[in-house]
């Protein structure tokens, strides 16, 4: 009993600890040496069995109190932090939800419509801030590489909507605002989407690339992001990862936006192009940075949920240096959970066989 309990209120790290406590606390183990000599030399034997049962239970509360203890600590740090199992919807509902959350965004956009970003500079500002770049084409299992080719075709369109724009200081740079709706009539195809942790088609699919890279741009900044939206479910496995788990954002339009607003007393410009192989993005600004950022993952885990699936966890920190290497502050910027569309903990052949499978 108090191994289902352990394993379903905590994390496989938190196991870690319990098991270490009991085996190898010196506190644990001077507990039971005292037991069993006073064992020895105070029980006849007639009363040994029935202080043995009582000393079994005594011992499994005191397992569960540090379980619980563990828990709470845990729970309090977000370690503990369940995913909640997805619910299907209706069509209809589906619908309804859509038309309501893109009523709140229609008017969030009239009321924010003199902060947007909306000019261009064509001259490119002075000082590059931080520059990265993904590629345009990977083999991913069970999807079609028409649809990859079709992405391609929607960055170029996104990518003209959103190069050269100029955010000065108070501006809001919005994602849809500036792309405005993708529709087949402006050029847009059909491209890979993730609905529901499945992979699906729809019309300017693949334009998350876009908004992932522009995230990850951002956080090596001073601008601030004031919506992002993370991923609910991790489909792929870190075959060829470069970048942390969660440091992307999606998009869907229109109320799944990305901003970014600055509020700098600096003048940054977006710069996106879209190359032979990768998809190229730049933050530049006015005047040179007096600092450098650097991303670094902590708390990452995967654990198994009450209903059956698995989840994983992480958080993103950033760390600020001065021009001299010294840190200055460190910071958490993004805190992810995602249900996992795939097993984890594979084994070395398993792993080998999924990657030659991509």
């Amino acid at each position: 009993c108090l191994k289902a309990l352990s394993f379903v209120a905590l994390s496989e790290v938190s196991r870690r600890q319990l098991r270490y406590i009991i085996t190898h606390s010196p506190i644990c183990q001077l507990l039971f040496l005292l037991f069993s000599k006073f064992f020895e030399n105070n029980f006849e034997a007639s009363r040994k069995t029935a202080f043995l049962s009582r000393f079994c239970i005594f011992n499994n509360l005191s397992v569960l109190f540090i379980v619980i203890v563990l828990f709470l600590n845990n729970t309090l740090r977000g370690e503990n932090k369940a995913v909640k199992k997805p619910k299907y919807r209706s069509a209809l509902r589906l619908k309804l939800g859509t038309a309501y959350y893109s009523l709140a965004r229609y008017m969030l956009w009239i009321k924010l419509r003199r902060q947007f970003s909306v000019k261009r500079s064509e001259k490119f500002l002075p000082s590059l801030y931080f520059e990265h770049k993904t590629i345009l084409l990977r083999k991913l299992k069970d999807v079609d590489m028409q649809l990859q080719h079709n992405k391609i075709t929607n960055l170029k369109i996104a990518a003209e909507c959103l190069n050269k724009i100029t955010v000065y200081p108070g501006e809001i740079f919005s994602f849809w605002y500036l792309i405005k709706k993708p529709t087949a009539n402006r050029g847009f195809v059909e491209g890979m989407v993730l609905k529901n942790g499945t992979v699906d088609k729809d019309i300017g699919g693949g334009l998350c690339q876009l908004s992932n890279l522009i995230f990850w741009l951002t956080l090596h900044t001073s601008l601030t992001i004031i919506e992002r939206h993370r991923h609910g479910y991790d489909v792929f496995p870190d075959s060829n990862r470069t970048q942390p788990f969660g440091s992307g954002a999606t998009c869907y339009y229109p109320h799944g936006d990305l901003m970014i607003k600055n509020e700098t007393d600096k003048t940054f410009q977006l710069l996106i192009t879209v190359g032979e192989e990768y998809l190229h993005g730049q933050w530049r600004c006015d005047v040179p940075s007096n600092c450098t950022y650097n991303i670094v993952e902590r708390n990452h885990i995967m654990k198994s949920e009450y209903w059956g699936g698995y989840s994983r966890h992480n958080e993103l920190y950033r760390q600020t240096f001065d021009l001299s290497g010294n840190m200055l502050c460190e910071e958490l910027v993004v805190k992810n959970s995602a249900i996992m569309m795939y097993p984890p903990f594979l084994s070395e052949s398993r792993l080998e066989t999924t990657e030659y499978m991509r």
